[in-house]
This record gives C-alpha cells, sequence and structure tokens, in this order.
C-alpha cells in the first residue's frame, strides 16, 4: 500500500538490497555530539523530577561510597517520615530499598561528589539534599543520553542518515525518554540503556558481540523483573539464527540471575525480592478482577496515560506491519515486537497500570526502543509527501508534550490526578495551564536545615502546591 510518493512494493527490493557498512556506520564524532546535545536539552530545565521510586537508588549510590554496602542506614534521619513501600528493613535490621540495586551500581561512579559532601559536612544540611538531587538527575540525563546513542547506532543499520536522525529525535525528545529516563533515576531509563544495547550486540558479529548481548539482557531482568520478556525474546532469537553461540550469550544472564537470587534471597528471605507483594496483588486482580484488562486501552489512548495521546506518531507502527524491511530487522522485530505486546498486556493487567505519580505512560517507557525500531520500515517507505509530513507533524507535537512535562510538570497539579479517563485530566494541557515549574537552581544557596529529606524536596513541595492550585480551581 502506498505511504507516500512511492509505493512499499516499488520500494521492496531497493530495501531488501540494502545492508549497512562499514563506511556507513556512524562516527564517534557523532556520538559524541548526539551524547552532548541530549545532555544539554534534558538538563536544561535545572531540576530533578525525583519521586520517592527514585531516591532510594540516589541513596544506595552515596551508601556505597560512603560505607561500601548498599545499606541506607546511614540516611535513617532523612528516611524517616517517608512513604514505607520503597524501603524494606532486612532480617539483620538494616534498612535497604526495595527496588534493584542494578541502577545504583552502575550510576555509582556520578555520585562521588555527593559522597565526598556526606563524608565530610554530614547529610543534616540543605546543600547536601540540593547536592545528591543534583548527582541524581546528572546521572539519570547520562544514562538517557548514552541510550540514546545507542538507539542512533541500532538505526543506522537499518535506515538511512536521515530516517535515522528522524527518528533518534523521536526516541529522545519525543516519548518518556525525556520526561522519566532522563529526569531521575526510575528503573525505565536504565531499562531504555541495556535494552538498546542488547537488540544493536545481538545484531553484531564479532565473537563477543553475543557476550556482551548476554550481558545486557541478564541485567535487562535483574534491574526490572518485567524486563524477563525481552530476555526471553533474545534467547528465542538466539536459539533460532546463532545456535552455535548460545553459551557465550547465556552464561552471563545465568551468572546475573544467581547473583540476583542470593540478594533476594539473603535481604527479603523471597526470591522475587521487592517484587513479591506486587506479584501476590497482580496475580490477584489477573484471576479475579472483573476490569482487569482495561489497563490495556488505557495505556494505549486514555487522556491521562494513553501511549498514543502522548506520542501519536508511533501510530506509524501500524503501517510497517506491511512496509518491507532487511531480513535482518525482520528476524529481530519477529521476536522483540511480540514481547513489547506482552509487557504492554502483562502492564495493562496489572493493579497499579496507572503508575502512580509520575507524567505519562511512565510503565511503557521500557518499550521505547523496540517501538521506535519498529517504526523502521514504515519510515523508509515513506516518500516525501502528505504521510511524511504527517509523521513531522505528529513527532513536533509529541516533542512539545515531553517539553510541557520537563519545564512545567508538576506546577500544574496532575500527578494527583489518578482518574485518567476524565477529558479534563489530560496530563499535559492541565501543567501547561499551570506554567512553568520553579528549578532547583535557587537552592544551590540555601542554608536550610532540616530533618527529613520532604522538607526540601523541591519536586514534591511544587507538586503539593499545585495540587492546592487544582483545590481552589475546583472550589
Amino acid at each position: 500500500m502506498p505511504l507516500g510518493s512511492e509505493s512499499a512494493g516499488a520500494r521492496a527490493p531497493e530495501l531488501r538490497r540494502a545492508a549497512p557498512s562499514a563506511s556507513s556506520s556512524p562516527s564517534l564524532g557523532q556520538a559524541a555530539g548526539i551524547f552532548l546535545l541530549s545532555l544539554v536539552i534534558y538538563n536544561a530545565n535545572f531540576r530533578c523530577l525525583w519521586s520517592y521510586d527514585t531516591l532510594p537508588a540516589r541513596l544506595s549510590a552515596i551508601a556505597l561510597w560512603t560505607t561500601g554496602r548498599l545499606y541506607l542506614d546511614p540516611f535513617e534521619s532523612l528516611i524517616r517520615g517517608t512513604p514505607d513501600y520503597w524501603y524494606h528493613r532486612t532480617p539483620g535490621g538494616h534498612l535497604v530499598s526495595r527496588y534493584s540495586p542494578v541502577v545504583p551500581l552502575l550510576v555509582s561512579p556520578l555520585f562521588l561528589p555527593a559522597a565526598v559532601y556526606a563524608a565530610s559536612r554530614g547529610i543534616d544540611g540543605a546543600e547536601f539534599t540540593t547536592m545528591s538531587e543534583a548527582s541524581e538527575k546528572v546521572a539519570a540525563s547520562v544514562v538517557a543520553s548514552l541510550s540514546v546513542v545507542a538507539v542512533y547506532f541500532l538505526l543506522r543499520r537499518f535506515a538511512s542518515p536521515a530516517n535515522a536522525a528522524l527518528l533518534v529525535l523521536a526516541y529522545a525528545f519525543g516519548t518518556e525518554t525525556w520526561v522519566i529516563g532522563s529526569q531521575a533515576l526510575w528503573q525505565h531509563g536504565m531499562s531504555e540503556l541495556l535494552l538498546a544495547l542488547l537488540l544493536l550486540a545481538l545484531g553484531g558479529r564479532k565473537p563477543a558481540a553475543l557476550v556482551l548481548a548476554g550481558i545486557a539482557a541478564g541485567l535487562l531482568v535483574a534491574n526490572r523483573l518485567p524486563n524477563a520478556f525481552f530476555a526471553a525474546a533474545a534467547v528465542g532469537y538466539v536459539l533460532v539464527h546463532r545456535r552455535e553461540r548460545m553459551l557465550a550469550f547465556a552464561a552471563f544472564p545465568a551468572a546475573i540471575c544467581a547473583v540476583m537470587l542470593v540478594y533476594n534471597l539473603a535481604f527479603f528471605r523471597d526470591a522475587f525480592g521487592g517484587y513479591s507483594s506486587d506479584g501476590v496483588l497482580y496475580l490477584q486482580r489477573l484471576v479475579r478482577g472483573p476490569d482487569r484488562f482495561d489497563g490495556v486501552l488505557g495505556l494505549l489512548v486514555s487522556p491521562g496515560r494513553g501511549l498514543l495521546v502522548f506520542s501519536p506518531f508511533l501510530i506509524f507502527l501500524a503501517a510497517s506491519q506491511r512496509a518491507p524491511a532487511t531480513a535482518e530487522l525482520s528476524r529481530l522485530l519477529a521476536f522483540f515486537v511480540p514481547a513489547a505486546g506482552l509487557q504492554l498486556l502483562f502492564y495493562g493487567t496489572f493493579y497499579g497500570w496507572v503508575g502512580g505519580h509520575s507524567y505519562g505512560p511512565r510503565l511503557l517507557a521500557d518499550l521505547t526502543p523496540v517501538l521506535i525500531l519498529g517504526l523502521v520500515p514504515a519510515i523508509e517507505a515513506l516518500g516525501h509527501g502528505t504521510a511524511r509530513r504527517l509523521f513531522v507533524g505528529l513527532l513536533a507535537f509529541a516533542i512539545a508534550v515531553q517539553a510541557i512535562g520537563a519545564f512545567c510538570y508538576p506546577s500544574g497539579g496532575s500527578n494527583w490526578k489518578l482518574d485518567v479517563w476524565r477529558l479534563d485530566n489530560l496530563q499535559y494541557w492541565m501543567e501547561l495551564r499551570g506554567g512553568l515549574a520553579p528549578t532547583s537552581v535557587p537552592r544551590f544557596f540555601s542554608t536550610e536545615k532540616h530533618a527529613s529529606i520532604d522538607r526540601v524536596g523541591g519536586t514534591r513541595q511544587v507538586a503539593i502546591a499545585g495540587a492546592e492550585l487544582e483545590e481552589k480551581r475546583n472550589a
């Protein structure tokens, strides 16, 4: 079916002949430029959109420097009074994060300045919270920027330079990569990076490529258990297309999973660690809930959390079903698109599919590298006519939506509006009306003392102010 000035059928032979060559690979200079541009834009709002879901990664990374362990005991005075869903007391009486240790372990080098400050000046001043918050933002933006580079290298294997640039722009600034992945240490940003590296390594021809793919797959699951769908897709891909290298691929995932099992049993007395209680609630909803599939539709089209509402250019994924693709790309998509569909189904039947107090379809952020890769056939088949202009227009809208989140959220109080099907709870409209949120810059000069991390939590203060504003509007 024609998608532009040329028909898909006419372009099929051309696309099937196309193959990546060494001369068409991105240069290190291009990679550095993409990384730095992403890093600058991600930090242009001068604030960290942290949450109690991201706080444990920050504190655990600092604890690794100051104590050599993942215990949060040194921060007990800061933790006191905060919700208890994000931390856990081990059988030995120590405080630890309920979340995977993968993120704090991998980003800990970026927390050295905050750790030095904590060791020399203590943790009781506003300066420590500001420095640790700034370190979290830098770490998150570095992880997201690295994922942008990885996705660009991946796209250049299957798309023309112009289309690869267009799609990496979509990935970096038209999806949750911007407002979720780059703004705080959610697990999603690291999942995006690891998934992009996994896809990149699976297509590598050097013997070490599948070893690196195995490491990425193992860390992907260890970081966030629902990513097991993508690890399973990678196993299937290797079994079918690279069976002779299966042992090289599987060794590291097995070792990483074994380490995580020991960690979970030691700290939680449960093989699933901090996921155990969520798993019970999920199964109860799946078995008993009459509305157990309502979240699937909600994650796609609801005003408050719909993927196609926040990133409408992804509608072009439907066109990719009939557009031609290279053999290698077709093999990857054959395994990873179903995996993305299963993860959507999993989250859609999850009791907390809304994703709590956050901006956009946060839970689907992990899928983003696969979704962007899935757009390649459709975008390669586009000509220069109406279809391409429509895609660019939808992408521009998505970038504007993400910019509103980066610079305004949560000043409009939308994070407290969890009835995501109401049209008046359209998140980006609420946040646009709320105006620009304050930056963290003034707090670098603050001398306020505090006993709880809430006292200087800029994002939380803005959220409370936004909720109060909404109450006044509704009065």
